[in-house]
């Protein structure tokens, strides 16, 4: 697939591969809910909310390319630029942009935050090292310039946060409506 056409391209992505685990405690699609439920508890507005929901929308592209966990993990895929694209054509950047970003997000909190890089999951420490590390000053000052940046910084902060295995959260059906009320008209 090289463009999302639809939200049931999105939904029938899920679908397929949501159950499928990446190296934390939880599946893709907890992870993804996780995020979401987070964004919303903190009042992000609803592009922030669909951006959380659909961050990691890459990793299930590699699964639909018949890329495994083992190949995803032995280099980086790009999957938060990977699934930016495919979903730029459906959504605005509003969306797009925090997806794209919220590796270097990740980077970024490596680079200023004391300690942050203890903080993360496993999973998330061994991606680190494969996605660059932590940010040159150049990159830095790129990513701090950048009209996506709180998004992203936000985002992050989600993303770290969603994978408590057990959680009850609200299904994908829940955010139906809001990613149908985000999509671009074709």
């Amino acid at each position: 697939m090289t463009r999302c056409a639809s939200i049931d391209d999105i939904v029938d992505l899920f679908d397929r591969f949501g159950d499928e685990f990446y190296g934390e405690k939880v599946s893709q699609r907890d992870h993804a809910l996780q995020c979401a439920a987070l964004a919303v508890h903190e009042g992000s507005g609803p592009e922030l909310v669909a951006a959380a929901l659909l961050h990691d929308v890459g990793h299930l592209l590699e699964l639909a390319d018949e890329t495994n966990y083992v190949e995803s993990i032995e280099r980086d895929r790009h999957h938060q630029i990977e699934g930016a694209r495919w979903l730029s054509s459906l959504f605005s950047p509003a969306v797009t942009d925090p997806i794209e970003h919220h590796v270097t997000a990740k980077r970024w909190r490596c680079t200023v935050e004391d300690g942050y890089t203890d903080r993360l999951s496993e999973a998330s420490q061994i991606s680190l090292a494969l996605q660059g590390g932590r940010l040159s000053l150049r990159e830095r000052h790129v990513f701090e310039a950048s009209t996506s940046f709180g998004a992203s910084l936000s985002l992050r902060s989600f993303d770290d946060a969603g994978k408590v295995s057990g959680l009850s959260i609200p299904p994908f059906s829940s955010y139906r409506t809001l990613l149908e009320s985000l999509a671009v008209p074709h």
